[in-house]
């Protein structure tokens, strides 16, 4: 009998200890998720683990690792889907008959921005116990797992150290599916199943280590009380790679519906903005020749970048290159930039990337001014015959800026199993005793 595992609208907190599973039920989660070409899907691994790497061309965020960044980065994605959250609430407001949680139909509704949202985090008590940023992580992830799930905004946390002090007490309370793997003790087994469960005699306890790897003693994923299941295995070590099949599956089938890999791209999490290389786009614009006037300049650039340069002046253009000992000079009673000078700055710069603008002074003596004596007059025909764009015939002035890029009891109801369709991914066989589980619809 196959369960398939609730998804929208429910969280997930998956344990047990190294190697009995939990990271491959939360890939295997994942993939049911990738394969409905409206999620959006978000994957932080806390530890230097190979697991999601798959995943890449399907994800819109994505981090690995140890260090510090990785921390900061999964925070700032719990922060980031609160604020979703907020906004989701009030498109819902506006909604006719003002429904109280996102359904189907309108996460389908691709201007509304209701698309399931799903982030799954492995190793989540790295993050947790992280010395700066784990308490905000956890305040965080608590508030998301209170409210997040009506607005279709899913976590999948994942842990192989579920202690009072690695998971917040409150996300064990809150969380909707609780699934322990082989665990040490019941401070384990309540962490993941919810305070009292091993007293009552729900005992990932008695699972036994590698005997039992692969299943798990699930609650919340049925209307029983529990579950003992055994997961379905999607295999991704030894050379044996099933998952990144099923990732470029869910891939064509996005491309199929004339759709992209949702963008996640907001302004909190936006990389340190990209500064423009004025002196590089200038090299660029005068397209080899050995001088263009500057108005002409002006109007190559604009066309090149319209967001950085399309409001620029000679005033702009004579601030930015004058950092680089690089100056306007009159040619036949033109301004023009002379390639020779620009080519010069450019040597000089890459001779030693650490030198800043202020090294180089400005050069603003006569002879900077002025082409040598008997070279002047000799302007390109090209540059001369442009038209200017009619925003550089007005001079303003502004600054250059930068564009910024246990087993169940004998005799229990098994309970319902399920409407969903069937797997298409090969699952392990089942022990005795056990229930095959699988994620969501999809898969």
């Amino acid at each position: 009998m196959v369960i398939n595992a609730p998804l929208i609208g429910v969280n997930w907190l998956i344990g047990g200890r190294p190697g009995q599973g939990k990271s491959s039920a939360l890939r295997t989660l994942m993939l049911g998720a990738a394969l409905d070409p409206t999620v959006e899907l978000w994957a932080f691994v806390m530890g230097e683990s190979p697991d999601f790497e798959p995943f890449r061309p399907r994800l819109s965020r994505y981090g690995m690792g140890m260090d510090d960044h990785v921390a900061e980065a999964a925070t700032q994605a719990l922060a980031d889907l609160l604020s979703e959250m907020e906004r989701r609430g009030k498109i819902l407001g506006e909604q006719p008959g003002r429904p109280p949680k996102v359904s189907r139909k309108l996460a389908d509704k691709r201007d509304l921005g209701l698309h399931p949202l799903v982030c799954g985090i492995d190793e989540c008590h790295e993050l947790f116990q992280h010395p700066k940023y784990g308490k905000k992580a956890a305040e965080l992830a608590v508030r998301l797992i209170k409210r997040g799930r009506k607005y279709g905004i899913v976590l999948l946390l994942a842990t192989q150290s579920p202690t009072k002090d690695s998971i917040p007490r409150e996300v064990t309370r809150n969380v909707s599916c609780g699934v322990a793997f082989s665990v040490a003790d019941q401070v384990a087994n309540d962490g993941l199943l919810g305070s009292g469960k091993y007293a009552a005699g729900i005992r990932a306890t008695e699972l036994r280590i590698n005997t039992d790897r692969g299943t798990c003693v699930a609650v919340g994923i049925t209307d029983e009380t529990f579950e003992l299941v055994r997961t379905f295995y999607v295999p991704f070590e030894d050379g044996a790679d099933d998952v990144t099949p099923v990732i470029a599956r869910a891939v064509a089938l996005i491309e199929e519906m004339g759709r992209a890999v949702e963008s996640s791209a907001r302004p909190q999490l936006e990389a340190a903005p990209v500064a423009v290389d004025h002196l590089a786009d200038v090299a660029a614009v005068l397209d080899g020749e050995r001088r263009v006037r500057t108005q002409v300049v002006l109007t190559r650039l604009a066309r090149h970048d319209p967001g950085e340069y399309g409001e620029w002046t000679f005033r702009d253009l004579k601030a930015a290159l004058a950092p680089y000992r690089v100056a306007p000079v009159k040619s036949d009673g033109n301004k023009v930039i002379r390639a020779d000078d620009v080519a010069a700055a450019l040597a000089r710069r890459d001779r030693d990337d650490d030198r800043t603008g202020a090294d180089y002074g400005h050069g603003d003596g006569r002879d900077a001014d002025r082409d040598p004596a008997g070279t002047q007059g000799l302007l390109p025909d090209r540059s001369l015959t442009e038209s200017l764009g009619s925003d550089q015939r007005e001079h303003g002035f502004r600054d250059p800026g930068t564009q910024r890029r246990p087993a169940p009891g004998p005799g229990r109801n098994p309970g319902d199993p399920g409407t969903g369709e069937g797997p298409s991914l090969p699952p392990r066989r089942p022990s005795d005793g056990a229930r095959e589980v699988t994620d969501p619809d999809s898969l």
